[in-house]
């Protein structure tokens, strides 16, 4: 079974590489650092005596938990202490690593983006889920990142369904897609009840309208949209659709466009040899220095760090 292995300098880490072993792009993996490379209790739980994970970023979706021992979180939003029940949520081009650890138990849930846009798209409109995939990471100022605090009571019960979710992935297994599915819904249910009330949206479903603008989105990334132009495409007042697409992801409509370019921007910098002026304007942003502002503001690095840091001279993803 594959695992995130630390490697000496910053690296991206493709979803095809970390998938291959199961029927969807679904992957958990549990994992200690700093402690002695001897055989762990459980023979799935990869340990590592390093102290360190480069600094890495991916094209996928990462959940991680911490379930015990002490660190620090370098990512974007700066460099902080984690322990025992904090949480996070990446979006892809989301980086991060951890330093200093001191029997850092982690583990990882990793699940392909076409899985948002397919099978889990309905997570949108859900107050709780919507949150932790949609909402949280992509408001300004988090950099892709959303983080919440598991309560030490609820840690076993998150712990039984990664458990039961890396069984599934495992080769060995061979579950079909609907029992990955299911188990994946299970894990992140069981997460995004302990996010914190008062920032999950309020609607309990996903109107047509909002649906349609984030299909135009996905297929016109780059074309010029104005509020106006998406109001007519929906039939509804412009500041009305505002509201309502603010209520079901969090963003306003052009807000959220943002943090999509810069997303599909940080995929193009990876995997294309592109010049980045040719990558603004594949994204919709053919100002250099929009982008840049904009790419930084979102990933916390410029365009040009951003590819020196996590491009490696690996095969592009499926």
């Amino acid at each position: 079974m594959p695992s995130i292995v630390p490697v000496t300098g910053n690296l991206h880490l493709y979803g095809a590489h970390l998938f291959k072993t199961s029927a969807l792009p679904v992957y958990a993996q549990r994992m200690v650092y700093n402690v002695k490379a001897t055989r762990p209790r459980d023979p799935a739980v990869v340990v590592t005596p390093r102290a360190e994970e480069e600094l890495h970023d991916h094209d996928f979706m990462e959940v991680v938990l911490v379930l015990g021992g002490t660190g620090l979180h370098r990512t974007a939003a700066g460099t902080r202490a984690i322990g025992s029940g904090d949480a996070f949520v990446f979006r892809p081009g989301a980086w991060h690593g951890y330093e200093r650890s001191r029997r850092l138990d982690i583990y990882n849930c990793c699940f392909g983006t076409q899985l948002l846009q397919r099978e889990l798209a309905w997570t949108l409109g859900d107050p709780h889920l919507g949150w932790l995939l949609w909402n949280g990471p992509l408001t300004p100022g988090r950099h892709g990142m959303a983080s919440f605090r598991v309560p030490r009571d609820a840690l076993a019960p998150c712990v039984g369904e990664l458990d039961r979710l890396r069984r599934l992935t495992s080769l060995q297994a061979g579950a079909g897609p609907a029992s990955l599915v299911g188990q994946l819904l299970n894990v992140l249910g069981e997460l995004a009840n302990h996010v914190d009330p008062a920032a999950r949206p309020t609607l309990a479903g996903v109107h047509r309208a909002v649906g349609t603008i984030l299909r135009l989105f996905e297929t016109q990334l780059a074309r010029p949209w104005q509020l106006e132009d998406l109001a007519r495409s929906t039939d509804l007042d412009g500041a009305y659709l505002s509201r309502l697409f603010k209520a079901t992801t969090g963003l306003p409509p052009l807000a959220y466009l943002m943090s999509a370019r810069a997303e599909r921007a940080a995929m193009l910098l990876l995997r294309t040899t592109r010049s980045i002026g040719e990558i603004a304007t594949d994204v919709g942003w053919p100002d250099p220095i929009y982008f840049a502002r904009r790419f930084k503001a979102h990933f916390g690095l410029t365009a040009t760090t951003y590819r020196r840091q996590f491009l490696r001279s690996a095969p592009a993803a499926d």
